[in-house]
């Protein structure tokens, strides 16, 4: 790794404040001495971890806003690693001013505190603009070509100033508005610095960044942009070595599948695992999570208010401890080889939040699945499923009370999600109106996922199955006329055109 930019030279003020050693630049040691965090100060959590937090901080006194990334003390070999290599604060710091120096836009950081026990802090100027994750969606439109290419220009300029980034995922890409775009790279600490990247090196990198879009963009999209992100010549060679960033990228996303389903499943920052009085669950790390588990051996029974019922499962809309409120859907085996079956495969429960959780990864609209309960592969072969609770009505209830306006745009987001389903890898199996909510703004969520599947490439067949369930409801379950489910039919195959 190349040296980084000595510390003298990037953050000239050096002060103690608040029992952290601050380095600031010149004219925020004011706002720093008065203590830390500022006792006026709004904040709001962007992210957080069992070791780091990242929140937007509000100063209105100062006119300020600023980003403050906290790294707190880790394991004792994390401690002994800082105090030879300096603070995560600290090394992102100098990461994000030496990529600076190299031309290449990223972060602007104002302050790092460092202190005892392992903890640090960064201060960082809030960039102009959105995560590339959600800018286009917030925008309501697509990239097009031209936001194709600068980013592919940005990626590119990067790799030729020696620049790459381990961890290239949407939220560590900022987009800065303008025609075209303008790109920001986050997280130092993940910025390696050396020689411009050979070729090797290049399709290594853009094996991971191509990871993220994977599921998310189409496979001429990518192609597109990996042709303009590689420095080759001639159309066979760019597709040549596309197509090797492809094979890695395929490589790796069965490899993250794989850890996210053992995240969903085990203990980590974002779930664990319990098991009380013969109940085994998996729980969310949220409060709604944890006061399902202290009632959940009552979920097993039904209660609250119902909305469905029948032989294999019964839907409910339950109270909570705390307050809270949530959906819960107990599944019951509907025949002695379904209970057999169980003895092999994963409870109902299970399996519909892990798909909850990959349809989650894949930016698709789903109920945030909290806790699945299961009572023993060998008891009664009964499962619990507990999602976050969803304003709306379904969408079969849901026509039947909207103007013909209002139908029209119902029935065009339904069609979009499902193209958007099948574009990014996972199949339904079970898409029928009544799986559909249509919330109070017209927001579309997937329900009742325990049937579904992710792929690397949906198979036409379970694509058709999938539309074909989806119009024959619309016809019969809606009411829809066959215009409107022409009208489906239409967005559907705009929206999917050539993503599949």
């Amino acid at each position: 790794m190349e040296t980084l930019l000595p510390p003298q030279e990037t953050l000239p003020e050096v002060f103690v404040s608040g029992g952290l050693r601050w380095q600031s630049v010149r004219g925020l040691r004011a706002l720093l001495e008065e203590g830390w965090p500022p006792a006026e100060a709004a904040s709001r959590t962007l992210r957080a971890t069992c070791d780091r937090a990242v929140e937007e901080i509000e100063i209105p006194s100062a006119g300020r806003r600023l980003v403050v990334k906290t790294f707190r003390g880790g394991s004792p070999v994390r401690r002994a690693l800082e105090a030879l290599a300096g603070s995560r604060a600290g090394r992102e710091m100098l990461s994000l001013l030496t990529a600076a120096s190299k031309g290449v836009a990223a972060a602007k950081p104002l302050a790092v505190g460092e202190g005892p026990g392992g903890l640090s802090v960064i201060v960082l100027e809030p960039g102009p603009g959105t995560d590339l994750g959600s800018a286009f969606e917030s925008a309501g439109r697509a990239p097009g070509p031209g936001d194709v290419e600068a980013f592919a220009s940005f990626v590119r300029s990067a790799h030729d100033r020696g620049v790459s980034h381990s961890d290239p995922h949407p939220g560590n890409i900022l987009v800065t508005p303008g025609t075209p775009p303008g790109f920001m790279l986050l997280d130092g600490r993940s910025m390696r610095f050396g020689p411009a990247l050979t070729l090797k090196e290049r399709i290594r990198n853009l094996a991971l960044l191509n990871l993220y879009f994977f599921i998310r963009a189409s496979r001429h999209a990518r192609f597109r942009f990996l042709r303009a992100c590689l420095p080759v010549r001639g159309r066979e060679e760019a597709a040549e070595a596309a197509a090797e960033v492809e094979r890695r990228t395929a490589a790796l996303a069965a490899g993250a599948w794989r850890k996210a389903a053992a995240r969903c499943m085990g203990d980590n920052s974002r779930f664990r695992a319990a098991a009380c009085g013969g109940i085994r669950s998996h729980v969310r790390r949220r409060p709604e999570a944890e006061a399902a588990l202290d009632a959940v051996a009552s979920l097993f029974e039904p209660g609250g208010k119902t909305l469905k019922d029948s032989r294999g499962a019964h839907s409910s809309i339950r109270d909570l401890p705390g307050g809270f409120r949530a959906f819960c859907k107990l599944y019951r085996p509907r025949s002695l080889s379904e209970r057999l079956l169980g003895l092999f495969r994963r409870p109902r429960a299970e399996r519909a939040m892990l798909m909850s959780y990959a349809f989650e990864l894949r930016g698709l609209p789903v109920a945030a699945p909290l806790l699945a309960a299961s009572a023993g592969r060998f008891g009664p072969g009964e499962s619990v499923l507990v999602s976050e609770e969803l304003r709306g009505a379904a969408l079969d209830a849901a026509l039947k009370s909207l103007d013909p306006a209002g139908r029209a745009a119902a029935i065009a987001a339904f069609a979009r999600v499902a193209a958007d389903m099948h574009a990014r890898g996972a199949g339904h199996r079970d898409l029928k109106a009544s799986n559909v909510l249509v919330g109070p703004g017209g927001e579309i969520r997937l329900c009742d996922l325990d049937g579904a599947s992710v792929h690397r490439r949906v198979p036409a067949g379970k694509r058709g199955r999938d539309l074909a369930r989806a119009l024959r409801t619309l016809l019969s379950d809606c009411g829809a006329s066959a215009a409107e489910a022409a009208a489906f039919e239409a967005a559907y195959r705009r929206r999917a055109g050539g993503r599949n």
